[in-house]
């Protein structure tokens, strides 16, 4: 169940607004995002964004935890070129973890060494390049997104993520395209943190990631504790938990319906 409202002209400002909430049995979440286009006259963009968000893992095949956040952020953006454009930010983020029945054996272990609160200061710095022919479904052209995560020092914990995504598309006669995609991430802890956080983990399998595996499954796996192994109340391989690297690499080849006049949106 979800509700969620948007503006892409505040009394003619040309700034956006949305707000939005939603419930699952994975994710109960409230969001708030502020954008303005042109904060200068040049082309710099500036947002702000707030949520508060509750993730339950266990719900979605993954291992059993549930981690409450909130968070208040701002962001700039500005083009370096036609096809291009850098954004940076900064946000801060409360989070709890409280641990499911039966918990893994490193999540216990994880908290046992940092807690289960943490504030931390995340600064965020990307580039984007994209020369695709349309938003939805292209048929030609390229997009590249390559983004570094940092927890700053002065917060509970010290980590980064550094992620690149890319797509190529290729038109094949008038009919069929060829995608190429790519997904790559890795992420750490440095400073006092020799833990790279689990709930920051990466995950794949699933529609839009690797298709033949159910959602979030394809990857590392929990150790079992002993009460788990004693009611047998646990699959033996492990709960999914995911990993700070994750390397997708992928095909497709995509065509129109048949019989759609305008296929351009199908």
């Amino acid at each position: 169940l979800g509700a969620n409202y948007s503006e892409s002209n505040i009394l003619g400002t040309g700034n956006s607004l949305s707000l939005g909430v939603s419930f699952s049995d994975f994710q109960k979440s409230a969001n708030f995002n502020y954008f303005n286009p042109y904060y200068t006259l040049d082309g710099i963009s500036r947002g702000y964004s707030a949520f508060a968000r509750q993730l339950d893992y266990d719900a979605r095949n993954i291992a059993r935890f549930t981690t409450d956040a909130l968070g208040v952020g701002m962001n700039f953006g500005f083009p370096i070129g036609e096809t291009r454009r850098i954004s940076f930010g900064g946000l801060l983020e409360y989070t709890k973890i409280t641990e499911g029945i039966f918990p893994a054996q490193e999540i216990s272990a994880y908290l046992d060494e940092n807690g289960e609160e943490s504030i931390n200061y995340k600064m965020n710095l990307s580039w984007r390049s994209t020369t695709l022919n349309r938003g939805i479904f292209p048929t030609r052209g390229h997009s590249q997104n390559l983004a570094l995560m940092v927890a700053l020092p002065g917060g509970d914990l010290q980590f980064y993520k550094v992620s690149y995504d890319a797509q190529v598309f290729f038109p094949l006669g008038n009919t069929f395209t060829l995608r190429l995609r790519s997904e790559l991430a890795y992420g750490d802890g440095y400073g006092d943190t020799e833990l790279f956080p689990f709930y920051e983990h990466f995950y794949a399998g699933g529609f839009g990631s690797i298709r033949g595996f159910e959602n979030s499954t394809l990857g590392p796996r929990t150790t079992a504790n002993p009460l788990q192994q004693f009611f047998q109340y646990v699959d033996p391989d492990g709960d999914p938990f995911g990993g700070n690297v994750k390397i997708e690499l992928g095909a497709e080849l995509i065509f129109p319906l048949p019989f759609v006049k305008d296929s351009r949106q199908f």
